[in-house]
């Protein structure tokens, strides 16, 4: 097997975007990336809040504690909420879009 720059086979990164997998899946079983943009279903309501995914250190409350503690993995953050960890997605979220085919998104939700 020949390798092409360090890749057992072609791979155009003009028409091809890796994203990083949380290893969940949504509501209507699709497998959730970071850098997607999710929605919230309460029942048969949709909230009007855009959620992105995202990964790296965010501050969660912990009750116990009664305070904010640093955590590193995924997340999610919306304009006017605090950053939350990522709960049971496939009970209450679907994707929508995600920041690299919808990048006009961020610029309506300054905040994110």
């Amino acid at each position: 097997m020949t390798l092409q720059h360090g890749c057992p086979y072609p791979l155009n990164c003009d028409t091809h975007i890796l994203q990083r997998s949380t290893g969940r899946y949504d509501i209507s079983g699709r497998e959730v990336f970071e850098g997607d943009f999710i929605e919230s279903h309460q029942g048969e309501k949709i909230l009007d809040v855009l959620m992105l995914v995202k990964y790296g250190t965010y501050e969660a409350y912990c009750p116990a504690d009664g305070c904010y503690m640093d955590n590193v993995g995924f997340y999610v953050e919306a304009v006017g909420y605090p950053q939350m960890p990522l709960g049971p997605l496939e009970n209450y979220a679907k994707v929508i879009g995600n920041v690299f085919e919808n990048p006009d998104w961020l610029s309506k939700e300054t905040d994110i």
